[in-house]
């Protein structure tokens, strides 16, 4: 499909530039044999007129009308000629740099619907897992005829626990679509970062206390400009991930610090850590490369840390990781303290 859509591209471009270099030609090949035609003209009129003062030997045929017709024709003719191979070497070139320019001014849509296929199969894999366990243990239970009321109240609550993450997941793709689509944050305020990092810790603190993980903080309190809700969630979900990602009696630790421009959060861990080769790709949506970060392990559907960059992205922030297997991880965000 691109390759066809490239074509006709070149093929506009080709038609556009070789229109304007044949105009171009055509007052060219006018302007300059007018100019010819006067110049022959008077250089004939001053040889005649010489040639007029001498009498024609004996026997001489009359003196022609015009003396330099021939080297008029011929002057022309090479004039058409080198305005000939002009527009063939430029149709040449043209063509050539059309289809670079085609194919460089397709790449990004090529690249956007390519993003779109692989979100599309990567978010039908990750919504069929959760439907498909509902259905079988809705099934198991409909053919079970001694189903108990405490049994089914326990395949109610694991119901509801699979819905509970498609919800999360819903609201965190929602979210994502919204941040690329826009590439800019909501309305900004003035807000706190004391603040914003008490609301994110105690939206994280049930998941921590129910595994028995240590939350910590250290915030030099100091005000910034950010749009809350995207900030509080940013800080949410790096707090969710280190909680995931941590033992029973490990810790979590988020810093804030400001400088004159910037205002920074460093969420760390003690967890499991990532592998060197996954770095690279912890940003990516539904990436999940490390066995001991996978959603058997954590029940994760590897769209956090995406929302995550799209946040900071869209502050013209940035957001780092570092990490090392079995010494945790540590996730830096760096944000612009005033108004964009």
């Amino acid at each position: 499909m691109f390759r066809s859509a490239r074509l006709k591209l070149t093929a506009w471009y080709l038609l556009i530039i070789m229109l304007v270099s044949i105009s171009f030609s055509l007052v060219i090949h006018r302007q300059v044999t007018a100019e010819l035609r006067q110049r022959f003209a008077v250089m004939e009129s001053r040889v005649r007129g010489r040639m007029d003062m001498e009498p024609l030997p004996p026997g001489s045929p009359p003196r022609g009308p015009e003396l330099f017709a021939s080297d008029l024709a011929s002057a022309e003719q090479r004039l058409l000629l080198v305005l000939l191979y002009a527009n063939a070497v430029i149709l040449v070139v043209s063509a050539g740099a059309g289809y670079v320019l085609a194919g460089r001014t397709l790449r990004p849509i090529e690249e956007a619907l390519a993003e779109q296929k692989r979100f599309m199969a990567d978010a039908s894999h990750e919504l069929r897992t959760p439907l498909t366990a509902l259905k079988a243990s809705n099934e198991v239970a409909l053919r079970d005829k001694k189903l108990t009321a405490r049994a089914a109240r326990e395949v109610l609550a694991g119901n509801l626990a699979d819905v509970d993450r498609l919800t999360v997941m819903a609201d965190r793709l929602l979210a994502l679509e919204r941040y690329q689509a826009r590439a800019e944050p909501g309305a900004f305020e003035t807000i706190s970062a004391a603040d914003i990092v008490d609301e994110a810790i105690e939206r994280v603190r049930p998941m921590a206390e129910g595994k028995g993980v240590r939350i910590e903080s250290a915030v030099a309190d100091g005000a910034f400009d950010a749009d809350r809700a995207a900030i509080v969630e940013l800080l949410v979900i790096l707090l969710d991930n280190g909680v995931k990602y941590t033992d029973g009696g490990g810790r979590v630790r988020i810093e804030a610090k400001q400088t004159p421009k910037r205002q920074s959060f460093v969420v760390s861990d003690t967890g499991a850590g990532i592998e060197a080769p996954h770095l690279p790709h912890i940003f990516d949506r539904f990436y999940r490369g490390d066995v001991s970060r996978n959603e058997t392990a954590t029940r994760g559907h590897g769209l956090g840390l995406s929302l995550a960059k799209e946040i900071a992205d869209a502050h013209k922030g940035s957001i780092e990781v570092s990490s090392a297997p079995g010494e945790g991880s540590v996730f830096a965000v760096t944000l612009p303290r005033g108004r964009r």
